[in-house]
């Protein structure tokens, strides 16, 4: 899953299904600070374009690979024969969709109200978590671009949390060194959006892509 590919979005609902194994992928939805600015994140955790309506009261996205890595492709004829069969995948799917869904309102109502501090923090410790690491990979224009900020804003937003060691940014690259420290400074949108997930997926073991075989597809 090459970084920058557009692998579908609310409106692509006949495309083939993705499950992200080592890559992540942003949710993109219009916003008023750039062309666009990411409302979710799916991972190692979850699927994208699986037949559902989980979306239909979420902002108009579009998927798009934030971090590059490999995941599994199922064609849209056996996820809709899938679906239609009410498998097990399906409600997986579905209860996973639905977090998905509650992640994009959160997510949107916390670029609306929060600090850019704030919101870069969720936004990293999100991903962090998806990527089972301490450091994302990723230039700054695409950072700004997911966030729906300006350089000056990405600046502004990480200067104290450099200031004081909580995280290392250097070109290309975001390494968080102090975990505590940055929770403590977040909003309550962060742990909102886990719980929601962890409640609708308890039953659900999670996968650690550092135990997956590496992989080339």
């Amino acid at each position: 899953m090459p970084l920058g590919w557009s692998i579908g979005g609310d409106a692509s609902a006949s495309g083939d299904i993705y499950f992200p194994v080592t890559s992540t992928v942003s949710f993109l939805a219009p916003g008023a600070e750039a062309a666009s600015m990411e409302i979710a994140v799916v991972g190692r955790d979850g699927v994208i374009g699986y037949p559902t309506r989980a979306y239909d009261e979420v902002p108009s996205w579009t998927a798009v690979v934030k971090t590059f890595g490999y995941g599994y492709r199922l064609p849209a004829a056996l996820a809709s024969a899938d679906a239609a069969r009410k498998t097990v995948l399906s409600d997986i799917a579905e209860r996973y969709s639905q977090a998905v869904a509650a992640q994009m309102k959160k997510t949107a109502l916390c670029n609306q109200v929060h600090t850019l501090e704030q919101r870069f923090g969720r936004w990293l410790l999100l991903s962090l978590d998806l990527l089972a690491a301490n450091e994302i990979v990723m230039a700054d224009p695409l950072v700004c671009l997911t966030l729906g900020m300006s350089r000056e804003g990405l600046t502004e937003s990480t200067r104290l949390l450099r200031k004081d060691s909580v995280i290392r940014h250097r070109r290309g690259s975001i390494e968080l060194l102090d975990r505590p420290g940055l929770e403590a400074r977040l909003c309550e949108c962060y742990v909102s959006i886990k719980k929601d997930m962890a409640r609708l997926m308890l039953d659900i073991p999670d996968a650690d892509p550092r135990q997956v075989r590496t992989s080339t597809s």
